[in-house]
């Protein structure tokens, strides 16, 4: 089967809340496969923090992190909040950070 024709097939034999929670769950592990973003995300997962610290932590250019960053806005991974002239980031769910904390324990 096709994956349109499998995805329809699971749609008429699944509940509703399953199908949407499985589709909040991919498009949270797509967000998470990028070495950069998760790299980002184990930062956050230590508590908020802006641009240049992250930058420097991770030994990426500022402009990488912006990128990845608003990536995991638009996901709903992070929250961006403006202090005076910086913009602080974290994880808002805290489900999302367990999950990120159990990812960097993993061997």
């Amino acid at each position: 089967m096709a994956y349109h024709q499998d995805h329809e097939y699971f749609k008429s034999k699944i509940p509703y809340s399953a199908i949407e929670n499985a589709e909040k769950a991919t498009a949270t592990l797509k967000a998470v496969s990028n070495y950069e973003r998760l790299l980002i995300l184990f930062s956050l997962a230590e508590g908020e923090k802006y641009v240049t610290q992250i930058s420097e932590r991770l030994e990426i250019k500022q402009a990488r992190i912006s990128q990845r960053l608003i990536f995991l806005k638009a996901a709903g991974l992070v929250r961006a909040q403006r202090q005076g002239t910086k913009v602080y980031y974290s994880i808002p769910d805290e489900k999302i950070r367990r999950f990120i904390q159990g990812v960097m324990e993993t061997r």
